[in-house]
């Protein structure tokens, strides 16, 4: 049992659940599921079998986190048509001097290694992998293409210029400055409690009356006893487990309230706070009779970034929930290792009298060993804790990594050149009816979806 399952307990008389009472079998033969079954032994009708009003209930479940995916969707696409339709419609807005401009001072890559599109992604930069056809990711990942890699940009101290290592500067301290506060929160929400915890006479006592009983308890047949001792305290039941439920209880209030707290509302702030001083650099940098264009770009890349945050978040919180669990499982391994010449020593007690005289060895031990059984115990907590920040921290930065990369290529379409042979001209005004229509059903979803919400 790991303290996330103590530290919630729902009280299960207060839950009120649907009962269905199904015939899977007379559903079966309804639906001529199965050739040669036979006939329907109760039911005639589908819906008296009650399985459609249980799978209508099962769908229900999961509508919430449904609609909130397709949400996010509606405002990705939202936002990248919007971005075409931008950039199709004032394409020709831009002079050649002001495009050069922008492209030295904000570029990342020389303008030599992006003639072939390689510097953003290739032909695939509005992708979410610009590496995504078949085999290319292989030789990528086999080191085939490192040579291919544009150099960076650097100004007269051999420093990167450009929009991306600007931003992966100021999104690592971003970073570390969250990882500092992930482990400040660990420490100051749970540090004194896991110190109290092992302290506390009542765990102490606990534990003395859960070694007379549990290990011992396991099974009436002595042979079993054996098994348990030789896999140390592991076999059915955990031993090591129930020894740390007394500990574990008492920080179980203080661990929900810092998992559930929101830990990364400072990363978010900060991360935009990043995006939107470069964009007002960018704007700021720019021709006067361009600024409007340029600002219309910064939101619109301002709004892909804040879609981008949200699905980095949902990323942080699954390997914040992960996290959670293997740390909050990491006691019994340190309780089994400390324990292990116990078990040994115990194994060695055979004949009559054997059961009484293994007890007698648990209790000298474990009165030998509560310091490091509970007081180690914390420290293996707050130090799988603080693991558990890098490694929140790892995952931020790859993802922050690539946003740097997708706001630049956001950004480009301000300095790329413009091809004006007839071919382009027309394939762009067939862009901008088809995003036209795209974004006219994306608000008509939009305005349903709220309108559905009203109602209910």
């Amino acid at each position: 049992m790991s303290i996330c399952s103590l530290s919630y307990r729902p009280d299960y008389d207060e839950i009120d659940l649907p009962v269905f009472t199904c015939s899977a079998r007379d559903y079966v033969r309804i639906k001529g599921q199965v050739q040669g079954d036979g006939d329907p032994s109760c039911f005639s009708n589908l819906d008296d079998t009650c399985i459609p009003a249980l799978q209508e209930w099962c769908h229900s479940l999961t509508v919430s986190s449904r609609e909130r995916a397709a949400r996010n969707f509606l405002t990705h696409l939202k936002t990248f048509g919007s971005s075409v339709q931008t950039y199709v419609q004032g394409i020709g807005e831009i002079t050649v001097e002001d495009r050069t401009l922008l492209r030295e001072k904000w570029e990342s890559t020389p303008a030599h290694a992006d003639d072939d599109g390689s510097a953003y992604g290739g032909g695939w930069a509005s992708s979410d992998d610009p590496y995504d056809m078949p085999g290319f990711a292989q030789l990528a990942g086999h080191g085939l293409l490192s040579m291919n890699k544009p150099a960076l940009k650097v100004d007269a101290y051999g420093e990167p210029i450009g929009v991306t290592p600007q931003l992966t500067k100021d999104f690592k301290k971003v970073v570390n400055d969250s990882v500092v506060n992930l482990k400040t929160a660990f420490n100051s929400g749970l540090e004194e409690k896991c110190r109290v915890g092992a302290a506390n006479p009542q765990c102490i006592g606990e534990l003395f009356e859960r070694v007379s009983g549990t290990l011992f308890a396991l099974t009436p047949f002595l042979i079993m006893y054996c098994v348990a001792l030789r896999r140390f305290g592991s076999f059915r039941r955990d031993f090591n487990v129930e020894l740390v439920n007394p500990f574990t209880r008492n920080i179980a209030s203080s661990w929900q309230q810092v998992f559930e707290g929101d830990l990364f509302a400072a990363f978010e702030r900060a991360a935009t706070h990043s995006i939107n001083k470069l964009l007002k650099q960018v704007e700021d940098s720019a021709a006067g009779g361009l600024k409007d264009r340029v600002k219309s770009q910064a939101e619109l890349c301002l709004e892909e970034a804040r879609v981008a945050l949200e699905k980095t978040l949902e990323l942080v919180r699954v390997t914040m929930n992960n996290e959670q669990k293997e740390v909050s499982r990491c006691l019994a391994p340190h309780v089994q290792n400390q324990l292990t010449d116990t078990y040994l020593l115990a194994l060695e007690e055979r004949g009559p009298g054997s059961v009484a005289r293994q007890k007698a060895v648990f209790r000298n031990s474990i009165s030998e060993q509560k310091d490091e059984v509970f007081e180690d115990g914390a420290d293996v907590i707050l130090e799988r804790l603080a693991a558990a920040a890098e490694a929140i921290g790892a995952t931020l930065q790859g993802a922050l990594a690539d946003l740097a990369q997708k706001i630049e290529v956001n950004l480009s379409v301000l300095w790329e050149d413009v091809q004006d042979d007839p071919n382009q001209v027309r394939a762009r005004q067939e862009a901008v009816v088809i995003i036209s229509e795209i974004l006219q059903q994306v608000h008509f979803w939009t305005e349903a979806a709220q309108q559905r919400a009203q109602t209910h």
